[in-house]
């Protein structure tokens, strides 16, 4: 998943960053087309936030079936629950830097013409989102390996209670 989340994570940028681009240079080209590729962008954003989201619930479930059917210690189940809170904080800083750029560049549109609050949120989105996504991923490599470490755990004790009941 770290890899996944990391490439997702790059087009995510060129998408903001083309977005802004676009924006900036959008009198020469039309407006049209800055407001579909934010669309675009916005969407996918969006999409990497909720896989990232559904990843940690999974691997939580994984998580606290393994430690329950192999019945193990149960503090890895709590790391899981940290590790999901510290994303769910960062996945609200990334909505709500896309709904403010949003709103201002709503507005901007309407006036037709160039905005300072929209070219300044338009930046900070791209601020917030080069925190989130480290902190993200951060959290994203340690899950992997907490999911790795537990199911890897879960097959060797399931694989000496398999050798013990041959005996039997």
């Amino acid at each position: 998943m770290p890899r996944i989340f990391a490439s997702l994570v790059v087009a995510n940028l060129v998408c903001l960053l083309g977005t802004g681009a676009l924006g900036f240079i959008s009198a020469r080209l039309g407006e049209t087309r800055h407001v579909v590729l934010a669309v675009f962008t916005i969407l996918l954003g969006c999409f990497l936030q909720v896989l990232v989201f559904t990843y940690f619930t999974i691997a939580g479930k994984l998580v606290a079936q393994a430690v329950h059917l192999g019945q193990m210690d149960t503090s890895p189940l709590e790391a899981c629950k940290r590790l999901k809170k510290r994303l769910t904080r960062l996945l609200a800083g990334s909505a709500l830097s896309l709904v403010l750029v949003t709103a201002t560049g709503a507005s901007a549109w309407r006036g037709g013409q160039f905005s300072w609050p929209h070219f300044l949120s338009a930046a900070a989105v791209v601020a917030v989102h080069a925190g989130v996504w480290i902190g993200q991923y951060t959290l994203v490599v340690q899950q992997a390996a907490l999911l790795e470490t537990i199911l890897r755990q879960y097959r060797q004790k399931k694989g000496e209670i398999s050798s013990h009941s041959g005996i039997l």
